[in-house]
């Protein structure tokens, strides 16, 4: 998916309809603190998700999964493309 972009932060949307979908962004960084949430639907949630923050090789440079239904990360990345 491509998100949509306005000055310093971005958007996307994604359905998950199955255990094993997917739903992959990418994002190019100058470097610096980087604030990434997931948030699921307002009425009827029941997805428990897991975010994660890709380097370029495909290596896990952050990650979020916890109880709760949102999740939220807050690191600092290298100047690069992330997904």
């Amino acid at each position: 998916h491509v998100p949509s972009i306005a000055g310093n932060a971005f958007s996307g949307a994604g359905v998950i309809e199955r255990t094993s979908d997917l739903d992959v962004f990418r994002f190019t960084t100058t470097g610096g603190s980087v604030q990434a949430n997931l948030a699921v639907a307002s009425f009827g949630a029941m997805l428990d998700a897991t975010l994660q923050i890709w380097d370029a090789t495909g290596a896990i440079v952050a990650s979020a999964s916890t109880s709760s239904l949102g999740e939220s990360i807050t690191t600092s990345l290298s100047a690069g493309t992330y997904y």
